[in-house]
């Protein structure tokens, strides 16, 4: 997928630490350091929004659903 230009406003204090980060060759540009921060973050929200989806599971319930699965599977002929 190819790459999107737009505009960002940050922090004068943040930028001058990017741009030392890059001066110093611990990141490669400032758009390649945004590019990976964005995408961990991104993918730390996708997470917690499955950990949250999960902590709703009932977790009761569905051991029963999966005891009850195991017996009907048990009872089906052999082939």
């Amino acid at each position: 997928m190819g790459a999107k230009k737009f505009a960002v406003s940050i922090d004068e204090l943040l930028v001058k630490k990017l741009d030392k980060a890059v001066k110093n060759g611990i990141v490669k540009s400032r758009s390649n350091a945004l590019k990976e921060a964005l995408s961990e973050y991104l993918i730390k929200l996708e997470t917690e929004a499955i950990k949250r989806e999960c902590l709703k599971l009932n977790s009761k319930e569905e051991r029963g659903m999966a005891n009850e699965f195991s017996e009907d599977e048990n009872s089906w002929p052999q082939y």
